[in-house]
């Protein structure tokens, strides 16, 4: 879970080295910006270049964005081991 501000620049994250980082590059980003609601879920690869599944939500009154992400490997982890089973 990270915060990232108006402009796309990584204001809170668990990872202090991500911190500063830019959004900028990511389409998701720019999506979820561009979208009326404010929201945006599905994969792409995250600023530490992992595939990812993430979720975007716009907080209106101050135009910050939280993110949710896990991996992609992580997330389909369980449809594997039953395929597997």
């Amino acid at each position: 879970v990270y915060i990232v501000d108006s402009g796309g620049e990584v204001i809170a994250h668990t990872d202090r080295q991500l911190i500063g980082g830019q959004l900028t590059h990511i389409s998701a980003f720019a999506a979820v910006q561009q979208d009326a609601t404010g929201m945006w879920t599905g994969e792409y690869i995250n600023l530490a270049g992992v595939p990812v599944l993430g979720s975007m939500r716009r907080i209106n009154e101050i135009g910050w964005y939280v993110i949710v992400e896990v991996s992609q490997r992580e997330a389909h982890m369980p449809s594997q081991n039953t395929l597997l089973a």
